[in-house]
Formats: C-alpha cells, structure tokens, sequence
C-alpha cells in the first residue's frame, strides 16, 4: 500500500485529495441544509415578542430541536429506506391538514372545492380584514366574488384532485395574508 491512497475492498482506492473534496462537498450541503441554525439569532429577539417568552427558553427549545433532530436522524433514514416515500394518499391528508390550519388563521369556517372552483365560508360571517378582502375579489372580477348569503366564490378550473388541493392552499395562503395584515394593525 502506497502512503499517498487507502485501498478499499474490491481494489477502491481513494486518494487523500478525494477526502477533502469530500469533506468540502460535505460543509456545502449542510450550510445548504442547516440555515435555520446559522441565522437562529436573527429570529430570537422578534419570535421572543411574538411569542412573549424569554430568550432562555426560546433558546433550550431550540437546541432541543437540534438535539433531537440529529438523534432521530438515522430513524429517519431507516423508516425511509424499510418504508420508502410516503403513499400519495399521506402526502393528501397532510396537505388538508395544513389547509385546515389556515382556515383556523383565516377564520374560514367551510371550504367547498370542486373542478369548477371553491366556495367558502367565513365563521360567524366575520373575516379580520373585510376591507383586504373586498380589495382582493376586486383584483379578481372574473375569478371571484361574493354571493348573496355572504360565500366567496373562486371560479377556476381544477379538474385533478392536485389541482384542487394547490387552488384551495393558493386561495387560503392569500387570506391568511390579508388577516393577518388586520392582525397587525391592531
């Protein structure tokens, strides 16, 4: 064996400079992955007065996370590799369930999707911002508009369950925006 590579099974060699390349790949990917923990102090003061909680327990959450996250890593990888991807129909529910949390956000008491459109309904009849909204139908007169027993109408056509699912997450997102414009506000 010379001093310059490493033989691996099967008549491998790696050269040293194929480690630093490695190492280097390796720092690049996970700046590419790991922001959140590089930019962490940019976000403590204002999630802290968001939050109103102290820095210290923002902190400790924080660094549980990255605790645990590293721990459960390898789970992870195992599950994916024993399992493989997640069925498409997970990957629907979780998709309804965030559009379920943004219809908590945006006071959105029933959503009605189907290939021509959606229809909803706001709770109590009360949206935080009914001027944003009324802004929002009006920059879409032939796409939206509010009927007589106060629904909002979005006409589209959505003839895949995908497509009905990216409309009604696309619709929801703008009114969690126009809300919490309101929310500011006040």
């Amino acid at each position: 064996m010379s001093t310059n590579t490493e033989i691996l099974g099967a008549g491998t060699a790696i050269s040293p400079s194929a480690r630093w390349v490695q190492l280097g790949l390796g720092l690049v990917c996970m700046m590419a992955i790991s922001s959140p923990q590089y930019v962490w102090a940019l976000f403590t003061k204002p999630l802290g007065t968001a939050l109103a909680v102290s820095p210290a327990a923002l902190q400790v959450t924080f660094s549980l996370l990255i605790v645990l996250q590293t721990f459960f890593s390898p789970l992870q990888g195992w599950l994916v590799d024993r399992f493989g991807p997640l069925p498409i129909e997970v990957e629907y529910l979780l998709q309804v369930v965030a559009i379920k949390a943004m219809c908590l956000a945006a006071n959105v008491e029933r959503i009605e999707v189907g290939p021509k459109g959606a229809v909803l309904s706001f709770r109590d009849n009360i949206f935080a911002n009914p001027d944003g909204l009324i802004s929002f139908i009006a920059k879409h007169p032939e796409g939206a508009r509010v009927r007589p027993d106060m629904k909002v109408v979005f006409f589209d056509e959505w003839e895949k369950p995908e497509e009905r699912l990216k409309g009604a997450t696309g619709i929801l997102r703008a009114l969690v925006g126009i809300a919490a414009k309101a929310k500011k506000a006040a």
